[in-house]
């Protein structure tokens, strides 16, 4: 039977994965979205506005967090049995799936509509 300073020492050790992670995946998520908002940017803004620069990924990360910050962002709306499961899927859908899905559909429009 597992002792007291073992059940502390796996929470720790669970507390220090999850801080780890999240220093390593927040400033890749924030990538990505200065990713797509730049390609986005440089499709749908750049030919509209003739004097409106290009944005680099860095400053299209910037202005991504700004909008972030000012609305509310969307959660997965399913029914999950598990509720660290949910936290978990509504986490990855966040900072890479709705990313993702956003670049594939501005790419489509603009390779298919517009260019």
């Amino acid at each position: 039977m597992p002792s007291d300073s073992d059940k502390i020492l796996a929470t720790m050790g669970s507390c220090t994965l999850i801080i780890v992670g999240v220093i390593l995946l927040v400033p890749l998520s924030w990538l990505i979205q200065g990713f797509v908002l730049s390609r986005l940017w440089e499709w749908f803004v750049t030919p509209v506005f003739e004097n409106v620069p290009a944005l680099g990924i860095w400053q299209a990360a910037g202005i991504s967090a700004v909008i972030g910050f000012l609305t509310y962002p969307t959660e997965l709306h399913q029914v999950v049995k598990d509720p660290e499961k949910e936290k978990w899927q509504s986490f990855v859908y966040i900072l890479f799936f709705r990313p993702l899905l956003t670049f594939v559909t501005g790419y489509l429009i603009y390779r298919f509509f517009i260019s």
